[in-house]
């Protein structure tokens, strides 16, 4: 649900942006709480502090538990980032690109009971990372209620994800000779992609504070359960993962 949202209004906010490019310009004089304000203009580091939701979903491909589909398992973490890129504004038009990594112990799964015996079946990885292309509109001079905002940019940002997320499923030891008869540990993908929203503003000519939504989409992969002689027994589970952030920004322009 979230994920449509995000795209659906990144889609339309790049709409927004290229009807601005096409209008012809308007000067506004308007008095502003910053001289020479910053126009979006150049390149950009900044500190990224906020939540991540993971999402593990997972489906019995050989109906190992008679077949159970799409279970998904949540939990939110804190995480914190660095980002850097360069934007360039024309007219009211903000284009630019945007790299950064966001660091948490970012981990969803638990124990699983829908027949016996259960199992552990858990997602985790330690960053988020991202290549984007952005775009988005500047807005100078901004109020609301006759109430100065100076300048604001809103912008959609999309491209390439990065992770280290582990898939890792283990079956509850059975009480009768406590070991453990199925089980995988193995990388997840790793690579997808990346939607985001935001909003800046500019608390001084070369600052500005933001809020920022992105989707991390990773896909699925099939895994094979493996015995206690680390052999296939047969049985396959699919696994999926995806994370939701939402983080406030501070970012220093040059």
């Amino acid at each position: 649900m979230l994920k449509n949202i995000i795209v659906t209004a990144s889609l339309s906010l790049v709409a927004t942006a290229v009807s601005a490019a096409d209008m012809p310009s308007k000067t506004v004089y308007r008095a502003s709480t910053i001289a020479n304000n910053e126009n979006w203009s150049g390149f950009y580091v900044g500190l990224q502090a906020g939540l991540s939701q993971n999402h593990n979903i997972h489906s019995d491909i050989n109906g190992w538990f008679d077949g159970l589909k799409d279970a998904e398992q949540k939990k939110v973490s804190p995480a914190v980032g660095v980002k850097s890129g360069y934007d360039h504004r024309f007219g009211s038009v903000i284009a630019g690109v945007v790299s950064e990594v966001k660091l948490g112990n970012f981990k969803a799964g638990g124990q699983v009971t829908p027949y016996y015996p259960s199992y552990d079946l858990i997602t985790r990885s330690n960053y988020l990372g991202s290549a984007r292309g952005k775009l988005g509109v500047g807005i100078s001079g901004a109020t609301i209620s006759n109430t100065a905002l100076s300048d604001i940019a809103l912008y959609a940002t999309a491209g390439v994800a990065f992770s280290n997320s582990k898939h890792r499923l283990s079956q509850a030891p059975i009480a009768l000779n406590n070991f453990t008869f199925a089980y995988y540990s193995e990388n997840g993908k790793n690579i997808g992609w990346v939607a985001g929203l935001g909003i800046d503003y500019a608390i001084s000519s070369k600052t500005s504070v933001g809020l920022e939504l992105s989707h991390y989409e990773f896909g699925s992969l099939v895994h094979d359960l493996l015995n206690n002689a680390g052999a296939s027994n047969g049985y396959r589970i699919k696994q999926s993962n995806s994370h939701d952030t939402l983080t406030v920004n501070v970012t220093q322009h040059f």
